[in-house]
């Protein structure tokens, strides 16, 4: 979107012309009236010489019937921007024309009073504003300036200012991130920055700065090589003063180039940046480090790409690289543009066209489509995508909503992204569905495992920013424990999240680490604890609930989730739920609860023990389940009820963890078979349902 302005019109110049009256665009006429357009607003709220005008517009050939052109051009744009409260906008005046603005009301001087401002709270200290004003005057750009009329020649000089502006912009707000600690996130933006301008120093010298403090020292200086080469060549010159200060802090390892931790308000709580076994979320994007190469992966192929999936085994951290990783950055403006589109999270779950649908507004996605303003798009992010394959048990609905993903995704207007995430044992499922499928395997990231440079951002990074010290020999440790495990990031998130919990101050030691057994049963004691701490009665309690919160069979096996008022119906089960979730093993959103990550299904013994000691009772209850839902939808009608029957064609055990109404349902089904209908049954497979 273009600039925010008090009053009726507004006027963009930082992508494609675009006038907005109210919000709403006004459609602009042909090449002349645009080029008229252009000149006005190089020139707003200066009077424009009609000579001028001639000259530009119509190659300098002045005559009767080119006053007259220009003339009805005038015109022409006049109607389409009268009616704005306080009289007119394009103003005769003798000699020429005046095209009136708002303060603020063109994109460009808004811009250009938002980098001053943020240049300013730079220098005064305050590098968390200046991040956020630059950040906003970065928004205001929806492509090259004067995109649709680039080819102009009077439009040359300005372009080539505002494209020299808005790079400063960018290099006084990685200044502001560099700050905020906020270095290892910038690499993957400033190593495209830089090849795109490979003679700018000062974006080479924030790289090294970003690189040396990212634990890459050899990395930075090489950058410093290149820089030093090029420059040799292509100009015969050495680097800057200041750049080869730069090098020589690095080669001697200057203190002065660290970081120093925020120090700590007397009585400010100690702010938790680990997740234990949930995601990162946008609003965790903070803290989410280690990432940036894939991120800037993701996002180069957004500029391109219509779709783009994140496939990766599962514990590899594919919800956060898509929420707090992806989501987040185009909200930050990564792409132009990008940090006023709208964005829609989706699960699939049960119901995914469904899932969609709420998602959207209760809309459908063509029509929301349609509604978009010229310029905006919409992101369509769809996390944990294999649940189409393992909870989703509608072929129809799923081809459905893979279709109308599709659909959107080759929207002729290019007005939707899609983002997917899925699991990478379900990738040859989605071969099915070919209208998908191919837009899936053109354009997608394999995500594997962190490096070790990059598993040591994800400890010191977020620790850095809560104003936490970590000790050098507690991330060696855990590196070296961490390196090449299989699904090692939930391992190494529930440890950080153990060691902040018995964190000295505001330290985390080496020897808490080493007393309490590392890494490998990190999950299975987190639970483990949460479980010892509950009563007898609300350890069954806790079976049940936990019973029901997992899908699939063997490594199928997937989460699952429930809406805590179905939960809630069961005995004792508020209590229960708010204590996982305290301990961080269940997460509820939107009113629904789920375990906070498949890894807790495959790292705590329990729970595998629970579920494989009642796998034929989790696939009777979910039938169950949905069978008393509905017949509670439908009035408790008893002709609607079903029920299970073993192979001797007696009704089947209920379960313990059933709810009352769900009891109250199969007692009813039971009561109400006749004759016939039992004998029908002795001829049932087993484990059958029964529809009398």
């Amino acid at each position: 979107m273009g600039a925010v302005v008090i009053g009726a019109l507004r006027f963009g110049v930082l992508g494609p012309l675009e006038v907005l009256r109210d919000g709403r665009p006004l459609r602009l006429g042909g090449g002349r009236q645009r080029a008229l357009l252009a000149l006005l607003l190089l020139h707003a709220n200066e009077l424009v010489a009609t000579e001028q005008l001639v000259d530009q517009l119509f190659g300098g050939e002045s005559s009767e019937g080119t006053a007259n052109a220009l003339h009805v051009a005038v015109s022409r744009l006049r109607r389409l921007l009268e009616g704005v409260e306080g009289g007119g906008v394009l103003l005769t005046r003798p000699g020429g024309y005046l095209l009136a603005t708002e303060p603020g009301g063109l994109d460009a001087e808004l811009f250009e009073r938002l980098v001053v401002e943020g240049r300013g709270l730079r220098a005064g200290g305050d590098a968390e504003s200046a991040a956020a004003r630059l950040r906003e005057a970065l928004a205001l750009w929806r492509g090259p300036p004067f995109a649709d009329v680039a080819s102009l020649e009077f439009v040359q000089p300005e372009i080539r200012r505002l494209e020299e502006l808005r790079l400063v912009a960018v290099m006084e707000r990685v200044d502001a991130d560099l700050a905020l600690g906020r270095d290892a996130e910038l690499i993957g933006e400033l190593e495209m920055l830089v090849a795109s301008n490979p003679l700018q120093e000062r974006l080479r010298g924030q790289l090294m700065m970003a690189l040396y403090r990212g634990g890459r020292q050899t990395d930075a200086l090489a950058v410093y090589r290149q820089a030093s080469e090029l420059l040799r060549h292509e100009l015969g010159l050495e680097p800057s003063r200041a750049l080869q200060e730069l090098e020589h802090s690095i080669l001697t390892q200057d203190s002065a180039l660290e970081l120093a931790p925020r120090e700590a308000v007397r009585g400010e709580p100690v702010v938790c940046p680990f997740k234990g076994l949930a995601s990162f979320d946008r609003s965790d994007a903070d803290y989410f480090c280690g990432r940036e190469r894939v991120v800037s992966d993701l996002i180069a192929r957004l500029a391109s790409a219509p779709l783009v999936g994140i496939v990766g085994a599962s514990g590899i951290g594919k919800s956060s690289l898509l929420r707090a990783g992806v989501l987040a950055s185009l909200g930050d403006g990564a792409l132009p543009g990008s940090a006023s589109w709208r964005q829609v999270l989706v699960r699939p779950g049960d119901h995914p066209v469904g899932e969609l649908a709420r998602a959207l507004g209760d809309a459908e996605l063509a029509n929301v489509l349609a509604d978009l303003n010229p310029g905006e798009r919409l992101v369509i992010a769809i996390d944990q995508l294999e649940e189409l394959f393992a909870v989703c048990e509608d072929e129809e609905e799923r081809a459905g909503f893979l279709e109308a993903v599709a659909a959107g995704a080759r929207d002729s207007a290019g007005r939707a992204l899609v983002v997917v995430a899925l699991r990478a044992d379900f990738y040859g499922r989605v071969a099915s569905y070919p209208w998908f499928a191919e837009l899936l395997s053109h354009s997608h990231v394999l995500v594997g495992p962190m490096d070790r440079a990059e598993l040591a951002r994800a400890i010191e990074q977020p620790a850095v920013r809560a104003g936490l010290e970590v000790e050098h020999s507690l991330v060696d440790a855990l590196v070296h424990d961490i390196d090449g495990e299989p699904g090692g990031l939930p391992l190494l998130s529930t440890t950080l999240l153990e060691l902040w919990r018995e964190r000295d101050g505001r330290a985390l030691r080496y020897e808490r680490y080493r007393s309490s057994g590392g890494v490998q049963g990190a999950v299975a004691r987190l639970a483990e604890d949460a479980y010892a701490r509950l009563s007898i009665p609300d350890r069954r309690v806790a079976r049940a609930l936990m019973l029901r919160l997992a899908s699939g069979e063997g490594s199928a096996l997937v989460r699952r989730r429930v809406p805590i008022a179905e939960l809630e119906r069961i005995d004792g089960a508020a209590s229960v739920l708010a204590a996982l979730t305290d301990a961080r093993l269940l997460t509820t959103r939107e009113g629904e609860v789920e375990v906070s990550h498949e890894a807790l299904i495959r790292e705590w013994p329990r729970y595998r023990a629970w579920l494989e000691e009642d796998r034929v009772g989790r696939r009777v209850h979910e039938h169950l389940t949905a069978s008393a839902r509905e017949w509670e939808v439908r009035r408790r009608e008893t002709a609607d009820l079903m029920l299970i029957v073993d192979d001797h064609g007696n009704a089947f055990g209920w379960p313990t963890s059933l709810a009352a109404w769900e009891h109250q349902a199969c007692t009813v089904a039971g009561r109400n078979l006749t004759r016939q209908e039992w004998t029908r049954l002795i001829t049932r497979t087993p484990y059958t349902t029964i529809c009398p």
